[in-house]
């Protein structure tokens, strides 16, 4: 949809023949008149072949609600003083007016009072300066890459998604929504992120944002309409286009870190099997085993890091060796760590920081992080991409291997014939995914006869 805003009236920083857009509570001003419009996500463009300029951002911009141009994945950022990385010139809020031109990107934010160490942003939009109007129900760019784009609605091939019957405890669809409604702003990939993702638009923990793209992606993948199914599926299609934006930039992923880093990579590939993108599809071949390249503790230089990715992996004798050598240096602030035995080489294991400092993982159960923060959460995305026949395409058995680990044991069911220290039940998933893994998990086993019904 196509329309031009104007107003005449003076004062805030808006003058005669002015363009006005507002998205939610926050508003952008543009000199002069300029066409507007919305893309399938309610995000807004505004068409300005020629440049245009900026005079006026409301709230008022400051250095807790700022505005970025063209965000970096760099680990800076230019919305919050309150935030790690903050660099004012960063903030093009406090530079007004501002020229941009075509294809630009601004993200502004507004402020929230901070509880702990939460996010400190309490919403985002984004503008994006296009040069002609973009095709009727177009994605967005990505945030970190305009030429991550092209796709409309009519490229979703929704008919890559199973039709599978509902479960107990299935959350209605339309709940569902409303956490993909709005951009997820994750170009600072540390876990100092966190603080800069807006509360009215995303979680601020990887954790939570893993449970939630994964429940979601199970839900696509049940017997719905494409009517009920529709927004959802575009809110997630266009956080996958978000984050491969990231990549495509110039990022190397988010880092092994506690329960900080999970829950990219599914989105990523779910976008990719969507939208029939073989660059997104192809992240694979550079992230999971392709680790193995090189080795944990010395990656490839061009290995993409994942959370879940990063932190699980099978018991080698390298593990054994390590932690049972002056080298090893476990966190000890949950319990007293314990080594790796030879009894333990090929089970499916997690690693707080294994990609990066092997020397950090720890045999038992009760290492810190293991059972709060990750392996539930792990559950949901390894369970989708089954469904969906992306387990190849993943390139990381490990993962799903010790997603099956751990949700037999967290089950109170013993694994295999492996026996590690302090094992016991650990944080369970929700109701709705539990049931889903019962129900379908072992028939979706692999890829080898994998086929959508």
């Amino acid at each position: 949809m196509r329309l031009i805003a104007i107003i005449l009236i003076m004062g805030c920083g808006i003058t005669a023949n002015a363009t006005v857009i507002r998205k939610n509570s926050i508003r952008w001003i543009i000199s002069g008149e300029t066409a507007v419009g919305q893309y399938v996500t309610g995000d807004y463009y505004a068409v300005c072949p020629k440049g245009c300029t900026i005079t006026a951002i409301t709230p008022e911009p400051s250095d807790k609600n700022g505005t970025m141009l063209n965000p970096v994945p760099d680990g800076t950022q230019g919305y919050s003083s309150r935030g790690k990385g903050y660099n004012s010139s960063l903030n093009k809020g406090l530079h007004l007016p501002l020229s941009v031109n075509a294809n630009d990107i601004l993200i502004s934010t507004t402020a929230r009072t901070p509880d702990s160490n939460k996010s400190v942003i309490h919403e985002a939009a984004i503008l994006t300066i296009v040069g002609t109007e973009p095709p009727v129900h177009s994605f967005r760019p990505g945030y970190c890459d305009i030429n991550v784009s092209g796709w409309t609605e009519s490229n979703l091939n929704h008919n890559r998604l199973q039709k599978l019957a509902p479960i107990a405890d299935t959350p209605h669809i339309s709940e569902t929504y409303e956490k993909v409604a709005r951009p997820w702003i994750d170009h600072q990939t540390g876990w100092s992120g966190r603080l800069i993702h807006p509360a009215y638009n995303m979680p601020d923990y990887g954790a939570h944002i893993s449970n939630i793209v994964g429940e979601i992606a199970l839900q696509l993948n049940l017997n719905y309409s494409y009517e009920q199914k529709r927004k959802a599926l575009i809110g997630l299609v266009q956080i996958g286009i978000d984050l491969y934006s990231i990549l495509s930039a110039g990022s190397s992923g988010w880092y092994n870190n506690g329960g900080h880093s999970q829950g990219r990579k599914l989105p990523i590939l779910f976008a990719g099997l969507i939208l029939n993108n073989r660059k997104m599809l192809a992240i694979g071949k550079k992230s999971g085993d392709y680790i193995l390249r090189g080795s944990p503790g010395n990656p490839p230089s061009d290995y993409i890091h994942f959370g879940e990715d990063d932190q699980t992996f099978y018991v080698t004798q390298s593990d054994v060796d390590i932690t049972n050598s002056s080298s090893w240096n476990p966190d000890k602030r949950n319990n007293e760590p314990a080594p790796y035995t030879s009894a333990m080489i090929g089970m499916p294991e997690w690693g707080i920081r294994h990609a990066s400092n092997p020397e950090r993982s720890n045999a038992s159960w009760l290492a810190i992080y293991r059972r709060c923060c990750t392996g539930a959460s792990f559950i949901s995305n390894a369970l989708a991409a089954r469904l969906m026949c992306l387990q190849n395409k993943w390139n990381h058995d490990a993962l799903f291997d010790y997603a099956e680990r751990y949700i037999t044991i967290t089950q109170g069911k013993a694994y295999s014939s492996y026996s590690v220290p302090d094992e016991e039940a650990g944080w369970g998933v929700s109701a709705f995914t539990r049931k889903m893994w019962d129900k379908y998990s072992q028939s979706f086993k692999s890829d080898t006869n994998c086929s959508i019904k």
